[in-house]
């Protein structure tokens, strides 16, 4: 699930053209922090999970979509 979550973020991320740093200022924290989290280094929390379904104007269950 971990796996589908970030591959589900970076690609709308992608999509929308929106850049890691953009992404961690809405989270503030910090870019290496965020490329951490969708690199997998790290994990996302699940209240960050809920900020970026915000960020990137999606409902949340987009991000946990398997298809």
């Amino acid at each position: 699930m971990e796996t589908i979550v970030r591959c589900n973020i970076y690609r709308i991320r992608q999509e929308k053209n929106y850049t890691q740093e953009y992404m961690a200022d809405e989270l503030c924290i910090s870019q290496s922090q965020y490329c951490k989290k969708e690199n997998g280094t790290q994990k996302f929390s699940f209240e960050e999970i809920v900020k970026i379904s915000r960020i990137l104007n999606i409902e949340l269950k987009d991000i946990f979509d398997t298809e």
